[in-house]
């Protein structure tokens, strides 16, 4: 089941004792997100039927770096080589010097930027058990906000602050780390 930031409202809640706006809760999981999503890739994949009329095709949706391009003929056919077909990549779109001669599939794996959240019930493109990286970072931010600091006094809305704080830049070198050692190298040839 995919973790969606109502299920993160609800553990903030569960543990502050306060009722949240969704609005906070969006806000918070986006700036978040925003402090650890440049040093992660999460791999994704996707597919681009090729013709033999045209020369610039949509890339997929989200996509941030380009880590593996291959024809699904020349898996088909059991053969694993290095795609050499000369490609520019401009507009969100990848565009060849040649049509193709026949109809054939573009495999593409990649790394994805991750959503930008607008509503309560988005999901987040991380594992769940990475969820506690999104609560960790909102129980930091409620501690922060003046009903909090007027709730508690001053310094235990520090202290408080202080504890997710730590607990959050914590996760956040776990994910880090998870998802370097997961990942290989980006390398692409071919270019021109």
């Amino acid at each position: 089941m995919a973790t969606t930031l109502s299920d993160i409202r609800f553990i903030i809640e569960r543990y502050t004792g306060d009722t949240l706006d969704n609005e906070s809760i969006v806000n918070w999981c986006n700036d978040a997100q925003a402090e650890f999503a440049l040093n992660i890739n999460v791999p994704d994949s996707g597919q681009i039927t090729l013709t033999t009329s045209d020369l610039e095709y949509p890339l997929p949706a989200g996509l941030k770096v380009i880590n593996r391009l291959w024809l699904q003929s020349d898996f088909d056919a059991g053969i694993d080589k290095v795609f050499k077909w000369q490609y520019r990549i401009y507009n969100g779109n990848i565009i060849f010097k040649q049509a193709w001669v026949q109809v054939d599939t573009l495999n593409i794996d990649f790394y994805k930027h991750l959503k930008f959240f607008t509503d309560i019930e988005d999901e987040i493109d991380l594992d769940d058990r990475f969820a506690s990286l999104y609560t960790s970072y909102g129980q930091r931010e409620y501690y922060d906000t003046p009903t909090a600091k007027a709730t508690l006094n001053e310094s235990q809305a520090r202290k408080e602050w202080e504890k997710h704080n730590a607990r959050y830049l914590n996760i956040r070198q776990q994910v880090i780390a998870y998802y370097a050692l997961q990942n290989e190298p980006v390398a692409i040839d071919e270019r021109w």
